[in-house]
């Protein structure tokens, strides 16, 4: 005798896929430096708390970050679900007003893969001095699957 099985019953939910995809995302480094010349102005291997947090992370960055002409950030990633569509969203705050918004599309990630994510920002023609930003400039960046929010991180910068 043959039992047909409801295959709905085996199929996960939306949601438990998206619950999945955010418990298997991690953030394993970060780091900024100059594009040209690859000076790094500030980097990260401890990024365990780089994600879904609601806490404010302090990050101590060098002053000549802001005479670079282009800077990179690279974020290593390590992704245990497939992810069809990777994106993120970053907003720049200074004095709490919403001074820059960027948006970076990563694409397809293969699961239980590591990634090396290198997004790259060109300087603006004039840039507020360190000592005005350093402590009043917030990072706040999203990650998506295509509209599904993943995680994010907020970042308060300091200048030395």
């Amino acid at each position: 005798m043959l039992i047909l099985m409801d295959p709905s019953k085996f199929k996960a939910s939306r949601d438990e896929i998206v619950e999945k995809i955010r418990k298997g995302f991690k953030i394993i480094s970060m780091n900024m430096c100059d594009y040209e010349t690859k000076e790094v102005f500030w980097s990260s291997d401890n990024c365990s708390n780089y994600h879904d947090s609601e806490e404010e992370i302090k990050a101590e960055m060098s002053k000549k970050l802001l005479s670079s002409k282009v800077v990179s950030r690279e974020i290593k990633f390590y992704s245990e679900e497939k992810i069809q569509k990777l994106r993120l969203v970053q907003y720049v705050y200074f004095n709490d007003q919403i001074a820059e918004t960027f948006q970076f599309k990563f694409g397809f990630v293969i699961p239980q893969s590591t990634n090396t994510w290198q997004q790259i920002l060109d300087a603006a023609e004039e840039m507020i001095p360190a000592d005005l930003l350093s402590g009043n400039l917030v990072v706040l960046t999203q990650f998506f699957d295509d509209e599904t929010f993943i995680c994010s991180s907020k970042f308060r910068i300091y200048y030395v």
